[in-house]
């Protein structure tokens, strides 16, 4: 799993390292929250729209939903057949920005994410670290949460480098380093052979 504030890189990240796996023979999966299924896409169009005002609480249970379908139908799945799932976000998201940006109590959010992912925990959670500003700026076309200014992000990053500390067995924070996408691809792929052993 990937993850992130605005603008990290990490649809880019998890592209590469589809590819790379790809390139290993290996059965691979890419996938996204919210979306992934024809329904969580739906779930992700409302989500993201700009012109839709929800609260953190409404916001988690959509969240929560998308997630559900998509570990119904993609994720447990593929697992079960033996198959790798890169994930372009996930339960992590959840935490930092209905969590701790968000207001909500972590303890309905963890709540809620046992009964979405029936107790699935990716193996590795890679989280990339931008400075909430720079990353802001990168956005071309922001959705309703790049929307939500720079004070909600900067809670959104201290969410994640918790979320580090809450799950440290499967938590590697990726310093992002602007105009070198490549480098911290090579960083990835570190920890993936050490964890798959390619």
């Amino acid at each position: 799993m990937i993850e992130g504030g605005e603008g990290c890189g990490k649809d880019y990240q998890a592209d590469l390292l589809c590819d790379y796996l790809k390139q290993k023979k290996l059965e691979v999966i890419l996938t996204r929250e919210p979306g992934g299924t024809t329904e969580s896409e739906k779930i992700r169009d409302i989500l993201l729209d700009k012109n839709h005002k929800l609260s953190p609480i409404t916001e988690l249970f959509l969240y929560e939903a998308a997630r559900r379908d998509l570990n119904e139908k993609v994720i447990i799945p593929s697992l079960e057949e033996g198959k790798i799932v890169i994930s372009k976000r996930g339960f992590p998201s959840t935490y930092a920005y209905q969590g701790f940006a968000g207001d909500l109590d972590l303890e309905i959010i963890k709540r809620e994410n046992k009964l979405a992912m029936e107790g699935v925990i990716p193996d590795l959670l890679f989280i990339i670290n931008i400075n909430p500003q720079q990353g802001l700026n990168k956005e071309i076309n922001p959705d309703r949460f790049a929307q939500k200014g720079l004070k909600y992000h900067l809670r959104v990053n201290e969410g994640y480098l918790e979320l580090a500390k809450m799950f440290p067995d499967i938590s590697i924070v990726i310093p992002y380093q602007d105009g070198n996408p490549q480098a911290m691809q090579q960083e990835i792929r570190h920890h993936i052979k050490q964890r798959l052993e390619i």
